[in-house]
């Protein structure tokens, strides 16, 4: 199931497409690059210069806003980038986000320049992704099972119109080493 999901990046006269890919941050990366591109600031850069701040707080409002990214997972972001900062400097920034919008238009501008588009967020890719591999994972237990357990052999060779005497015949068996050893809650006690 390789679906693709589209993110726009609109910027006046141009256009970006980025597109979701195996690489973790691939969409973080492209969003901080245009963020640094349209503003010439270095997000990235270990300083409280208000102007870093601010562009700071708007990559901050964009990824939890529009990306529904989590607080401790931009963190984790700006950690692998090379600046270690801790999910409550990201909840401070974005309290203070519209603060940094109003007094600075240059922030309400690069806002208004960046409209990511798609039918899912990236926890619902990742949820979505994660939940392919379970399954993957549980229909190979399942196989590996029906080849390895010969019990499973045997009842899968069972006709269907027998099933419901088999059933009852299986449940008398079990009822009946219940009674005969002494630990009813193992079918068989090994004594």
């Amino acid at each position: 199931m390789n679906k693709k999901q589209e993110w726009e990046i609109i910027e006046p006269n141009q256009e970006w497409g980025i597109e979701i890919n195996k690489n973790e941050w691939s969409v973080q990366n492209e969003i901080a690059q245009k963020v640094i591109q349209l503003s010439g600031i270095n997000i990235f850069e270990k300083t409280r210069k208000r102007e870093v701040v601010e562009m700071r707080g708007l990559f901050f409002y964009i990824l939890r806003e529009k990306v529904n990214m989590g607080w401790t997972e931009i963190a984790r972001y700006f950690e692998d980038s090379g600046t270690p900062i801790n999910h409550a400097t990201v909840m401070h920034s974005l309290k203070n986000y519209e603060i940094y919008k109003s007094t600075n238009k240059k922030v309400q501008e690069i806002e208004g320049m960046i409209i990511l588009k798609t039918s899912m967020n990236l926890k619902g890719i990742n949820r979505e992704n994660y939940l392919e591999v379970k399954c993957k994972e549980l229909e190979e237990e399942i196989n590996r099972l029906k080849n390895e357990t010969p019990l499973y052999k045997l009842v899968d060779k069972i006709p269907k119109h027998l099933e419901g005497e088999a059933l009852e015949r299986i449940q008398l068996l079990i009822r009946g080493w219940e009674w005969q050893y002494k630990d009813s809650s193992t079918a068989y006690a090994g004594e």
